[in-house]
């Protein structure tokens, strides 16, 4: 899998994620009086969401714990003007799915049962990269299941 660190969304994620690092956060925009980083940064996080809805089209969100990411987008969604309301697979349900053998489902255990390198983790990029991968095997085992369409798999990810 190659690494598109010289994508320019990449960067401004990353780029981002080290100013909100930073700031302990994301700041609650739209208060009153923001002070003047408050607001760049209000605005930043909601041109990078615009940038992002544009980016993924209408493409198949994948992430690990997704509900946790959307729900972030949906709270920021109003003031960015976009909508995240297309098809979602979270590896977490896939894996829950797949190995209901076992009660660990982080990313850091499903990579790990799975074979998958964990580098640069708890970074935004880092952990697209490694749940890309785990998804990626977790298709392969959803197929020898017989889960072989979009629906079949939002279904069991849900479970």
């Amino acid at each position: 899998m190659s690494q598109r660190r010289d994508a320019p969304l990449f960067q401004k994620v990353q780029e981002l994620e080290e100013d909100l690092g930073r700031n302990e956060g994301i700041p609650e925009c739209g208060m009153p009086v923001p002070d003047i980083h408050t607001q760049a940064l209000c605005d930043r996080v909601q041109r990078v969401l615009r940038e992002f809805r544009v980016f993924i089209g209408d493409a198949v969100l994948v992430g690990h714990n997704a509900a946790f990411d959307l729900r972030f987008l949906r709270i920021k969604e109003v003031r960015a003007g976009v909508h995240f309301r297309g098809p979602v697979l979270d590896t977490l349900g896939l894996s829950r799915y797949l190995h209901d053998h076992t009660p660990d489902h982080s990313l850091d255990a499903v990579a790990k049962r799975l074979g998958v390198d964990v580098k640069d983790r708890h970074t935004a990029l880092g952990d697209s990269l490694i749940t890309a991968q785990v998804f990626l095997k977790l298709l392969h085992l959803l197929r020898q299941r017989g889960i072989t369409t979009l629906g079949q798999a939002a279904e069991v990810s849900r479970l």
